[in-house]
């Protein structure tokens, strides 16, 4: 969560990261906080980056007290609600990325949002497929294709994962077959898509020149407890 506080000179708007503080001084004369903020969200750590899109969309996430669950069980397949559940997470994936794609980023920084569509868009359609397995057990929902547009290639699960669909065939129940869709499926799509060399990397240089073209300075604090 990000605030800004006045200091003599600058502002200083604070993120809250998991480990760490960041401190972002910059001139409100240059660019608003609010406008900071936002492009905070396509920052290498930001909103739209890829760890909360991973949050959201995982199945078996099912925070006890948030009324939009229903009771979570052991969080598993076995559980009588983790179809509903589930498919809660994934309702929200959406809202994020339906709100990313409806977004403006900071001039600069539509490389960034290039690549949070594509991030976001695979973990969410990776998500989805093993939903669709888990509701109907049909292994061939495990076999749709990602296209990867930035690479110029479409994955094949059913040609770069033998061995998954091989333990899907051996699973003798429910519990066996998600934990392979969980595991040795998700596992070998998701490799297969980190590992295309011709993918569209984080544009690095892009968000380093947005903070210098803005007099943006960064101090990080790491939490030492």
């Amino acid at each position: 969560m990000a605030s800004a506080e006045a200091s003599a000179k600058k502002v200083v708007l604070q993120e809250e990261l998991p480990g760490r503080i960041e401190r972002y001084s910059f001139d409100d004369a240059r660019i608003s906080a609010e406008a900071l903020r936002l492009a905070l969200r396509f920052g290498p750590d930001g909103l739209y980056t890829g760890s909360e899109m991973i949050a959201r969309a995982s199945l078996e996430v099912c925070p006890d007290d948030d009324p939009g669950y229903k009771p979570c069980g052991d969080r598993t397949i076995a559980a009588p609600n983790f179809l509903d559940n589930a498919g809660e997470n994934l309702r929200r994936a959406r809202a994020l990325m339906e709100e990313l794609a409806a977004s403006t980023p900071p001039a600069g920084l539509e490389a960034a949002k290039a690549w949070c569509l594509e991030e976001n868009g695979f973990v969410l359609a990776l998500s989805e497929a093993r939903l669709r397995y888990l509701r109907t057990w049909d292994p061939q929902t495990l076999r749709a294709t990602f296209e990867v547009k930035s690479a110029g290639k479409v994955l094949e699960p059913g040609k770069l994962c033998p061995a998954a669909f091989e333990a899907l065939s051996r699973a003798q129940n429910p519990v066996q077959r998600a934990r392979v869709a969980a595991y040795e499926w998700h596992n070998c799509v998701n490799g297969a898509f980190r590992a295309l060399e011709a993918r569209r990397p984080y544009p690095t240089a892009a968000w380093k020149a947005f903070l210098k073209r803005y007099g943006i300075t960064v101090r990080v604090e790491h939490d030492t407890d």
